[in-house]
């Protein structure tokens, strides 16, 4: 996705991000399946699973529409921090339909999911993904607030963005990951 910045694209037209219904379920998986290609099968497990989980909020499962089609999805789930249950949202997956990424940049999507899980009241959100796509957009690598997980595939970083900056730290510990 290369460099992002974020709040200075504008959405196309129309645009709309809301919580996904479960009756487009397979036109997630579809989408999943042009954005991941070869590793889709996986992600679309990951995501049914993640959904099982008592901690699953469908509004915390978003989806972009352009043009009344899915353009975008993505999920948040709560994890526990250092023992504080919900302390943070892991953003798992992040996806957008390589065929319409042309029109909506990978940066206006994240800022408006980001923005989404801000307004709800959450602080923290963690991605483990590629640095170059994430320090950008004002992600840190976890372990700068001493926050530690499983361990990163090779080229990917654990990273955490404070949604609610100028306030102290408050996030440190192990990650939880649900089971």
């Amino acid at each position: 996705m290369g460099k992002m910045h974020l709040m200075q694209e504008p959405l196309p037209s129309p645009f709309t991000l809301r919580p996904e219904k479960a009756a487009e379920r397979a036109g997630i998986a579809t989408l999943l399946a042009r954005a991941y290609g070869g590793v889709a099968v996986q992600v679309i497990e990951l995501i049914s699973n993640l959904r099982r989980l008592p901690t699953y909020k469908p509004e915390l499962a978003c989806v972009g529409v352009t043009d009344r089609k899915l353009s975008a999805y993505a999920l948040f789930t709560p994890v526990t921090v250092g023992g504080q249950p919900h302390a943070a949202l892991l953003l798992a997956p992040v996806a957008m339909d390589p065929t319409v990424v042309g029109n909506l940049a990978p940066s206006v999507w994240l800022q408006q999911i980001l923005s989404h899980v801000a307004r709800q009241g959450f602080r923290y959100v963690l991605v483990q993904g590629d640095p170059k796509v994430y320090l950008p957009e004002g992600f840190v690598p976890a372990s700068n607030l001493g926050v530690t997980g499983h361990t990163a595939p090779v080229g990917e970083l654990l990273l955490v963005k404070d949604l609610h900056p100028g306030r102290p730290p408050s996030l440190s510990g192990a990650i939880e990951y649900p089971a």
